[in-house]
C-alpha cells in the first residue's frame, strides 16, 4: 500500500513538473528569430583553416553601408572546420548587441569569419570571411560559404 501510494505521488510530482515546463517553452518569453543557417568552408581553404578554432558571425544591417555591425557573436571551434562545419540560430541572446534595445532592421548582410588571431575587430591577414546580404529578419535556411582569405 506504501509503495503504491509513493509511485502516486511520484507519478503526480512528475506530471506537475513537466506541464510546467511545457507550459513555460510554449508560452514564456521568447527572443524573435534574427536568422537561421550553416556556415560551411570552401574546400580550396580546407588546409588554410586548419590552425583556426574562432569563428565570429558579424550581423550588419543591410540597407546602410556602415561597417558598424549591429551584434556579433564569438564561437570557439572543437575541431578544424571543413565542409559544413556550424550551424547557427542567432537570438538577442546568442548576438552580443552594439545597442541592446534597438530594433532590428528588416534586411541583413551577415558574415562568418574564421579569425586567425582570435581576436576580434575588423579582418586581419590570415582570417576567412564569407558574406550575404539581402537578408530578411527571421530568414532560416541561410547559408554562408567562407571562400575568401584576407591577404
Amino acid at each position: 500500500m506504501r509503495t503504491r501510494r509513493l509511485t502516486l505521488v511520484i507519478a503526480v510530482v512528475l506530471f506537475v513538473l513537466g506541464l510546467a515546463v511545457y507550459s513555460a517553452l510554449k508560452f514564456g518569453e521568447k527572443s524573435p528569430l534574427i536568422a537561421a543557417g550553416e556556415v560551411t568552408l570552401s574546400p580550396d581553404l580546407t588546409e588554410q583553416a586548419k590552425n583556426i578554432s574562432t569563428l565570429y558571425i558579424i550581423v550588419r544591417d543591410g540597407s546602410n553601408p556602415s561597417p558598424m555591425p549591429i551584434g556579433a557573436a564569438r564561437k570557439r571551434l572543437s575541431s578544424s572546420p571543413e565542409g559544413s562545419f556550424y550551424n547557427f540560430v542567432l537570438t538577442r541572446e546568442f548576438l552580443q548587441l552594439m545597442v541592446p534595445d534597438a530594433s532590428l532592421p528588416p534586411t541583413l548582410s551577415i558574415k562568418a569569419r574564421l579569425d586567425f588571431d582570435g581576436e576580434g575587430g575588423a579582418d586581419t591577414v590570415g582570417d576567412l570571411v564569407g558574406e550575404v546580404g539581402n537578408i530578411h529578419l527571421g530568414a532560416s535556411g541561410v547559408r554562408i560559404d567562407i571562400n575568401r582569405a584576407i591577404k
